[in-house]
């Protein structure tokens, strides 16, 4: 249901073919204020099926630890997980706090998404992840135009990413058929803001933390989840009130149904 604006748009949520959506926790709300969204390194990911590739590298070439992330060309790509349903329960629970976060509706016209870049100075690279049984594993091939990618990173010189083993990024097993995953890869050196993150004893470098600034004319709507918090709304109403880039998002609410295990929106 539309919680603001609601004299001049349509109560009812409906998305569109150039959807995309973003299940996110309420301490995120600072993407408000910044428009900050973190790139996941494939380090971090929370398939361990999906670090396998990593490790295959790294015993063909006898690298480093897979954490250090300058050294695994598969490492330098950063993912932002969407998706193309925003009322899936399991979402809301596993990624929206239980239902107390929010869902950011993206448009995937925008040139932020659209436009498709395979140039190391612009890395672009939005689809659909596929899922299926079998993980895919690197060729021989893949593995000698990956080393000449890490050469180029290493000196520090542009280069472009079509050889890349992009498949890699985009398959996944069965069981996590339901997130309707959509993925957006962007290169780790471009991000507009990052954090090293450390192990526990604040020693060993593991990883970088990877932001990149959507535009905040890429967002279409916030939706808020069926538990959120009273106070999340106004400030979320706030922000779109006194940022002229937010004044066009709409806000709406989740409710749960009253007969049914489905959420109405």
């Amino acid at each position: 249901m539309l919680i603001a604006n609601i004299e001049k748009q349509d109560p009812t949520f409906k998305a569109t073919e150039n959807s995309l959506f973003k299940y996110l926790p309420t301490e995120r709300y600072t993407i408000f204020q910044d428009g900050l969204f973190r790139y996941t390194s494939p380090i971090v990911f929370n398939d361990p099926f999906e670090i396998i590739p990593l490790v295959i590298y790294n015993l063909f070439f006898e690298g480093p630890d897979i954490g250090i992330m300058d050294y695994n060309p598969l490492s330098f790509i950063g993912a932002l997980s969407l998706s193309d349903t925003f009322d899936n329960l399991l979402m809301w629970s596993h990624y929206a706090n239980t239902h107390e976060g929010f869902v950011i509706e993206f448009d995937k016209s925008h040139p932020y998404f659209s436009n498709e870049s395979f140039e190391s100075k612009n890395l672009s690279v939005l689809g659909k992840v596929r899922y299926s049984t079998d993980f895919k594993i690197l060729t021989d091939m893949d593995l000698n135009n990956l080393s000449k990618i890490y050469e180029a990173n290493r000196k520090n010189k542009e280069f472009d990413f079509k050889s890349f083993p992009f498949n890699i990024f985009f398959n996944k097993g069965i069981v996590w058929s339901y997130e309707n995953e959509i993925r957006h890869l962007k290169y780790y050196k471009n991000s507009d803001k990052y954090f090293v993150a450390k192990d526990k004893e604040e020693k060993d470098f593991i990883f970088h933390l990877n932001l990149f600034k959507i535009p905040f004319a890429a967002m279409k709507s916030v939706i808020l989840g069926a538990n959120s918090p009273t106070g999340f709304f106004e400030f979320v109403e706030k922000q779109t009130k006194e940022n002229i880039e937010l004044q066009h998002l709409k806000i709406y609410k989740a409710s749960l149904s009253p007969n049914l295990y489905k959420l109405i929106i």
